[in-house]
This record gives C-alpha cells, sequence and structure tokens, in this order.
C-alpha cells in the first residue's frame, strides 16, 4: 500500500480520522477515505467539512454544506471535488484539477482521485519528480 502524503503530518492527521470511524465496514467505501484524505490535507477543508461529517458511519451531507456556503477560488473547487469523491453526484470535469493555483493543493486533489480510484488496499506508485520536470514515465494503467 503506498499511499501519497504531503507530510507526516498529513498522514498523521489521515490515521487519525480514518481510526475515528466506528463502523469498520465503511472503510471499505473510497470515497469516504478520499475525503478523509482530503480533509486531512487541507485545514480549510476540515473546518468546511467537518459539521457536516458523520465519523460513525461515513456520512458527508455535502449538499446542505454547498448550499450553505458561497465558496470560491481553490475552496470552492477542492469541495466540489470532494463531494464528488464521495459518491459521484456533484458534477466536476477533469479540468477542475487545471483550474487549482497551488502545486500542494493540486497534488492534494490529484491523490484524492487515486485514492477514490484505487482505495488503501492496492495502492499506486508516483513518480518521485511528482509529474514535474518532464513526463510521467511510469504506466498507470489498471
Amino acid at each position: 500500500m503506498y499511499i501519497k502524503f504531503h507530510d507526516e503530518d498529513h498522514e498523521i492527521k489521515y490515521q487519525n480520522l480514518r481510526a475515528g470511524i466506528g463502523n469498520g465496514e465503511v472503510l471499505q467505501h473510497k470515497g469516504c477515505l478520499a475525503v478523509l484524505y482530503l480533509m486531512a490535507g487541507d485545514s480549510r477543508l476540515y473546518k468546511l467539512f467537518k459539521p457536516y461529517f458523520k465519523f460513525d458511519y461515513c456520512q458527508f451531507d455535502y449538499r446542505k454544506m454547498l448550499a450553505d456556503y458561497e465558496l470560491e477560488g481553490d475552496l470552492q473547487k477542492l469541495a466540489s471535488l470532494g463531494a464528488h469523491l464521495f459518491d459521484g453526484q456533484v458534477e466536476v470535469t477533469p479540468m477542475l484539477l487545471d483550474g487549482l493555483q497551488e502545486d500542494r493543493v493540486w497534488f492534494l486533489a490529484w491523490n484524492a482521485v487515486m485514492m477514490r480510484k484505487f482505495g488503501t488496499v492496492t495502492g499506486y506508485e508516483v513518480p518521485s519528480n511528482k509529474f514535474f520536470g518532464g513526463f510521467v514515465h511510469e504506466d498507470f494503467s489498471v
């Protein structure tokens, strides 16, 4: 299993959030894990998502959250991505990633997408150059 975290603090926060899930069966929900990953990686998302996220059964009332707040910029894009990754009901496009301003936020979003796709069982490898400084030499096909 290999999940790319920004730093040790991000990984610890993710593991702590994951440990807070009361129902072990819910940990098979890849969308739930992707949302936890986003929450652990960005304190703004954590503060935004927490009141709408029920940790016991991994329930996320993102519709109410998106209705309650008028978000903008990277925070709006990450919130929409989190809602999409949770259950696919919020429409997002691949260009969402292209519009993210900060590299750190882009990699957070990209890795959340990868976690949603692969979960934490099989994992995936990320090139050490983090995709810049040349083209990707790894095959990510399944």
